[in-house]
């Protein structure tokens, strides 16, 4: 924004809508940019959940992708583990 970019922020769960160009939508999307919370040698991402549904829409949709984040976000020790949360984030009267 401040470099004069135009763009439109959209939540996550809704992402894969406005991406994907099969539908009609008043939101043009030309590239999509997301972080990352490690980058492995191999040139692999991780990223929080809703990343792969944009990533999947872009691809589908043939618009870039692009993975921005520091050397520092480099796992050069193969150390990444997903992480699992507890249900109770979610429900907290969740059934086991």
């Amino acid at each position: 924004m401040k470099a004069g970019v135009p763009d439109t922020m959209i939540t996550d769960d809704s992402a894969p809508f406005f991406v994907d160009n099969l539908y009609e939508s008043q939101v043009h999307i030309d590239m999509v940019v997301i972080g990352s919370d490690a980058i492995k040698l191999d040139g692999s991402v991780y990223n929080k959940v809703g990343s792969f549904s944009i990533a999947l829409a872009a691809w589908h949709s043939k618009i870039p992708v692009y993975v921005v984040g520091s050397l520092t976000k480099v796992d050069t020790e193969n150390t990444v583990k997903i992480e699992q949360r507890s249900s109770k984030e979610l429900r907290p009267d969740a059934p086991k």
